[in-house]
């Protein structure tokens, strides 16, 4: 038997409670890290968290790429616990699916533009490999907040969603990143089948708040519309 002094307590520091393991530490190789590398290991990562988040009572769950878009969205939404915030790697469009079979009526999606770029664009799966960015949409949806054919040509010459924020940014356009957020939104609902609201949260790399949109079933016959 494998005891730990305070393991109760030191658990509280951990992701365990939103795993499911409750009343002790769990015990880790000689790294003390566990990361679920295949895709239906994380995958059933994020199903188990969405299962505890609801077996919590939660209603309301906040989906993030990330530790650092976790960390900034826990901030931005403090009333919520622990439970509710889920990584959801790069698997937007499952644990999208998922909250939805499980019950729930909000999901907040909290990450940077990047990610959310292809979102925007649709694309329900975000790693690197799995689609690129388009950079011809964004430059329509800068067009659609009011940049002019000199900036929208620099867009569709830019070599990251991360430097087309930058370009907006400096620019002024910030309607931009709401118009980006609420195409996410669209889609997200969409590929749900709606039946829930979806909030989506664009962020930089720093945790400032770029521009956010939500959408609710009541908008269920303007999905396929522009704004």
């Amino acid at each position: 038997m494998i005891s730990v002094p305070d393991g109760e307590e030191i658990a509280k520091k951990t992701l365990n409670s939103r795993l499911g393991i409750l009343g002790g530490i769990s015990i880790l190789g000689t790294r003390g890290v566990v990361v679920p590398f295949s895709t239906s290991a994380y995958k059933a990562s994020v199903v188990q968290a969405i299962s505890v988040a609801q077996a919590s009572g939660c209603e309301h769950i906040v989906l993030t790429t990330g530790g650092s878009s976790e960390k900034y969205a826990m901030k931005m939404m403090p009333e919520l616990p622990e439970e509710a915030f889920i990584q959801m790697g790069d698997f937007v469009g499952f644990a999208i699916k998922h909250g939805k079979r499980l019950g729930m009526k909000r999901i907040s999606l909290v990450g940077m533009p990047g990610k959310f770029a292809k979102v925007a664009q649709g694309v329900m799966m975000v790693h690197s490999k799995s689609a690129p960015v388009d950079f011809g949409f964004l430059a329509s949806v800068a067009r659609e907040t009011g940049a002019g054919d000199e900036l929208a040509q620099a867009i569709e010459e830019a070599n990251t969603a991360t430097q087309v924020a930058d370009m907006m940014t400096e620019a002024g356009y910030l309607p931009y990143f709401e118009r980006l957020c609420t195409y996410a939104c669209r889609h997200c609902l969409e590929h749900a089948g709606g039946g829930m609201t979806v909030e989506v949260v664009l962020v930089t790399m720093k945790g400032m708040e770029l521009g956010r949109a939500e959408i609710s079933e009541l908008d269920d016959n303007n999905w396929s519309k522009g704004s």
